[in-house]
């Protein structure tokens, strides 16, 4: 899976990167996806939340902005 850096500390799988207005508003808006934390220290992913693209990158944004989460990146993903 490749992933395409959208924010400080948030990657989106290219799929999404391509097409993302079709996902933040468009005719994709509905299609699951994933937000999964990445611990840059322990090198370990921790599944969180499934949702719309949305929903997924508000969560980012707000989990990327508390001083809680600095050693994590937030990686989005279509369900498969």
């Amino acid at each position: 899976m490749i992933m395409e850096q959208v924010e400080n500390r948030i990657f989106v799988e290219r799929e999404i990167f391509l097409n993302e207005y079709a996902f933040y508003y468009g005719s994709k808006r509905s299609v699951g996806c994933y937000m999964t934390y990445y611990s840059t220290r322990k090198g370990t992913e921790t599944h969180c939340i499934s949702g719309n693209y949305r929903d997924c990158l508000a969560f980012a944004r707000y989990r990327s902005h508390d001083k809680r989460y600095k050693n994590f990146e937030f990686l989005i993903y279509i369900e498969k």
